[in-house]
């Protein structure tokens, strides 16, 4: 499983390891490094991880919190993780359906901006669905008219758009589910089964639903 699906969340990994909560392990291979202008670079996908007891015994304890007892800016924070991380999901799919098809993806912060406004009123799920659609519609465009590389990139994008916003409307409720390519992210289990709760549920069904559950607000005294 990856972190993460794409490198939006790099940071909070090293993050992590800056702080002491994670470590690089011994048997991470050699590949996983290079150097260059005496920097150390680092090559995330590869790296294996090190979880000490002290750094378990805290994911128990974190885990095992109710709700009730979190801090008010957890809630906020785990909301908005939630839709940056359904947001990325959702970049690493149309980045993935375009390398099958040797197409140039859009830039990630255009796509950002599309799939947020989409998943305000889906789930990632749906949202996978539209952009199956745009890249395949761009992909025959492609096949058939002599256009330019940047033009088949601009359709994929509006046409994923277009399809959802037409979806959103008529209430279609046609989804994908997670492909073996592109399986749940290490983020994904830790937010959602350990904090939210959500589970598949985040992928499944629109974000904007599941948001400020019951289970996120203080418990009422006897």
């Amino acid at each position: 499983m990856p972190f993460e699906p794409t490198n939006r969340f790099r940071a909070t990994l090293l993050g992590l390891a800056t702080k002491g909560v994670i470590e690089i392990a011994d048997s991470t291979p050699l590949e996983a490094f290079t150097a260059r202008d005496g920097e150390l670079r680092y090559y995330l996908d590869r790296v294996r991880w090190r979880i000490g007891s002290l750094t378990l015994a805290l994911q128990h304890e974190i885990r095992d919190l109710t709700p009730a007892k979190w801090p008010a800016h957890w809630t906020a924070h785990a909301e908005v993780l939630s839709r940056d991380l359904a947001t990325e999901e959702c970049v690493a799919y149309m980045e993935y359906l375009a390398e099958q098809r040797n197409l140039t993806p859009p830039e990630q912060a255009d796509a950002r901006a599309v799939f947020r406004e989409l998943l305000e009123h889906c789930s990632v799920g749906q949202c996978w669905y539209y952009i199956y659609s745009g890249v395949q519609s761009a992909n025959d465009y492609r096949t058939k008219y002599p256009v330019s590389q940047d033009k088949v990139t601009a359709m994929m994008l509006k046409r994923a758009r277009e399809r959802g916003e037409i979806a959103i409307a008529k209430g279609w409720a046609t989804s994908y589910s997670r492909i073996r390519a592109l399986p749940r992210s290490h983020l994904s289990a830790a937010l959602h089964d350990v904090l939210t709760g959500w589970s598949e549920r985040a992928f499944e069904e629109p974000i904007r639903a599941l948001a400020h559950p019951d289970a996120f607000r203080p418990e009422k005294s006897a």
